[in-house]
């Protein structure tokens, strides 16, 4: 309940603003489509501050079409898949 009001761009980036300083920062966001307008903030951040910035989520909103038209020509995908269920069997053995 505390960060609810950053489900707006503008509030997102305010926040965030205000705990930079000086220097690099990485900034990590997650689910982050349950912000509107998001692509806004994370523009203003590449923009404005010397940041990476790393974006996961497992919405499949996430890995439509529509999000790499956000970002065009300013981001590496890299997908994911989960384990299989051989795959998730292997570590167990090693205990």
């Amino acid at each position: 309940m505390e960060f609810e009001h950053l489900s707006d761009y503008k509030e997102l980036y305010k926040h965030i603003k205000s705990k930079i300083k000086s220097g690099k920062y990485y900034l990590l966001f997650d689910e982050i489509q349950v912000v509107k307008d998001w692509q806004k903030a994370i523009e203003s951040f590449r923009l404005d501050f010397e940041c990476d910035i790393y974006i996961t989520g497992s919405n499949s909103h996430l890995l439509s079409g529509e999000f790499s038209t956000y970002l065009t020509g300013r981001f590496v995908e890299i997908k994911l898949l989960p384990l299989s269920f051989a795959e998730f069997l292997i570590p167990r053995a090693w205990q």
